[in-house]
């Protein structure tokens, strides 16, 4: 898996139909893989190209600003930049 493509988007969640947050680890000609940052799924779900988007430069400060817990372990922040890329650390 490369790296450098992978990213954080929003894809509309066929049961809320809410636009949720989901790491993207790559694509085929349809569709983004990956999986929802939050909840219970399967780790390589389809997300249709028509209905993922990437994030605005707004949504990107407020979510820079937020951090997440999964399984009550430690908060962390979502490691964003622009366009979505995952910030890598060196």
């Amino acid at each position: 898996m490369n790296l450098e493509n992978v990213r954080y988007m929003f894809s509309i969640d066929g049961k809320t139909r809410r636009f949720r947050v989901c790491l993207i680890l790559g694509e085929d000609e349809d569709n983004y893989i990956g999986h929802w940052i939050s909840g219970f799924g399967d780790m390589k779900q389809r997300f249709p190209k028509e209905k993922t988007r990437p994030f605005t430069e707004e949504e990107i400060k407020n979510y820079q600003s937020q951090s997440y817990c999964k399984s009550k372990k430690i908060p962390f922040p979502l490691p964003i930049t622009n366009g979505g890329k995952i910030k890598l650390k060196k």
